[in-house]
């Protein structure tokens, strides 16, 4: 579902503020939903970067080109004219897609972003002015967005110390920034280690495994589990 801050994030070129995508031109958006009354050059410019399945399904049913993760290798094919992010509520992965977007945006090329007020993006957008000069920004919605070009001098080492890094826990499990409990064992979940062997059994679907942390559990303590699924 559109949010009234992704409504904002496009103002910017609506008002004529920002050029529209040109043919042939690629903008990648970070953490967007289906909107089915973007115009035609959004559509055919746009990758949506949207690791949330139920929002990744909906792009996809609209037909956009949505991907659930960014390939790890930049080549020139990884390269992209423009790009969006519109913030969430977890700060580290907000970072984080900034910080891919500065890798991924060719030099000279607009990224916009844009977040609702109680979500902190003034703050953010401190951040991001300690980084790159910001070119303007705008309010609407009760969400600011504001845009910047990506400069042309930022290192490969420079951008990946932006970047949060993963959270080990156990030596077994890697967490992540918009993970749920990133970097923490949620406590209800601890709450339910003690009685695994009497309230897990036969084939278990987990719904929303997350890191996987209850999954694991299961297999360690249910001796009656015959099977589990992921999801």
């Amino acid at each position: 579902m559109m949010t009234p801050a992704q409504q904002t994030l496009f103002l910017p070129f609506y008002q004529d503020i920002l050029d529209m995508p040109a043919e042939g031109q690629s903008y990648l958006a970070c953490g967007l939903s289906a909107d089915r009354n973007l115009e035609a050059e959004w559509k055919q410019a746009l990758t949506f970067l949207q690791p949330w399945r139920p929002d990744w399904l909906a792009l996809n049913k609209e037909g956009f080109n949505a991907i659930p993760r960014l390939a790890s290798e930049l080549d020139k094919e990884s390269r992209y004219s423009g790009g969006l992010l519109l913030l969430g509520k977890h700060r580290g992965r907000n970072e984080a897609w900034f910080a891919e977007l500065l890798a991924r945006v060719e030099p000279g090329g607009w990224i916009v972003v844009c977040g609702d007020k109680k979500l902190g993006v003034d703050s953010f957008r401190k951040w991001v002015g300690n980084i790159a000069e910001i070119s303007d920004r705008l309010s609407k919605n009760h969400a600011v967005a504001f845009w910047l070009q990506r400069p042309a001098d930022l290192t490969n080492n420079f951008i990946d110390a932006l970047k949060p890094l993963a959270t080990d826990i156990d030596d077994v499990f890697r967490t992540e920034p918009g993970m749920f409990s990133h970097g923490v064992i949620d406590k209800g979940s601890a709450l339910l280690v003690p009685h695994m062997e009497k309230i897990v059994f036969g084939q278990v679907a987990d719904l929303g495994a997350g890191w996987g942390y209850l999954a694991a559990q299961s297999l360690k303590y249910a001796d009656r589990l015959k099977g589990i699924d992921l999801f």
